[in-house]
């Protein structure tokens, strides 16, 4: 396969394509994903606080109970998106290979990844938790800090872009997986930046339309507390759905920078899947 230089179009194109060209195929695990964040939305619905005083007691245990939802909430969508990158990553890649697995096989094979995947988000979780203290530092200084604090998440955000599906295609660990990540993203790194950035404003634009398209047929709920069920399914379907095209042209991403900077073929990345 000859070595092309990677596209932000391209990656973004086919990111879009494979995903909603195949959506039967990642509707299986698009499901599963969702249960678990709807259960937890429905078990720990967001509280209304009370109209007495902080010191009332009905309120404190509503604030208590609104901060565990959102604290559970967070550690599920962190798991669930572990389980359906893999899945999506299985999928995209095998797109690409010119194999066409099943929702059943892509929704068995997402769970194989999901433990190394789970290892990663913690080695992150602590790297987050260092850099919070250069963000803190930086805050001292006005305005400029803020943009620089910004500034330095989003660049580290680029370099570790592909750990995921470096975890999932090559069977490493989350310090390999990161270092993999920073060799493949380094010389393109300003396009894996416009890349996240076009993709933000088209998730964006996307949550927009579905809930105005909510609004319009009369199914108008508030997704952002998911206090019902209705709006619980409605939350958790849509995030694991932005999540899973998210996944995919990250997938691609992967898939061209290695055909690029490694001179493999599509053949050869997707034989660990054999």
């Amino acid at each position: 396969m000859p070595v092309t230089q990677i596209s932000v179009g391209r990656v973004i194109g086919r990111g879009f394509g494979i995903f909603l060209g195949n959506f039967g195929r990642f509707l299986p695990v698009i499901l599963a994903t969702s249960t678990p964040l709807v259960v937890v939305l429905v078990l720990f619905p967001s509280q209304q606080a009370g109209s007495g005083s902080s010191g009332d007691v009905s309120f404190d245990v509503n604030f208590a109970l609104d901060n565990a939802s959102g604290i559970i909430g967070f550690l599920v969508s962190t798991v669930t998106y572990c389980w359906l990158s893999a899945g999506v990553t299985f999928g995209v890649v095998s797109t690409l290979r010119g194999s066409n697995p099943g929702g059943v096989e892509v929704l068995v094979r997402s769970l194989r990844s999901v433990p190394r995947l789970m290892l990663l988000v913690l080695v992150l979780w602590l790297l987050s938790a260092l850099l919070m203290i250069s963000l803190i530092l930086l805050a001292l200084i006005p305005v400029v800090g803020f943009f620089i604090g910004l500034g330095l998440c989003f660049w580290l955000l680029i370099m570790i872009w592909l750990s995921v599906p470096a975890v999932v295609v090559e069977s490493i660990g989350p310090f390999a997986a990161l270092k993999r990540s920073r060799f493949l993203t380094k010389g393109h790194r300003w396009r894996v930046a416009a890349i996240l950035l076009i993709l933000f404003v088209l998730m964006m634009i996307a949550v927009i339309g579905l809930m105005l398209v909510l609004l319009a047929v009369g199914t108008a709920v508030d997704i952002s507390s998911s206090n019902t069920i209705a709006g619980a399914i409605i939350f958790a379907v849509i995030q694991s759905m932005l999540m899973g095209l998210g996944a995919s042209m990250t997938a691609v991403g992967y898939h061209d920078l290695r055909v690029e900077k490694e001179g493999v073929g599509t053949e050869e990345i997707a034989r660990v899947f054999d």
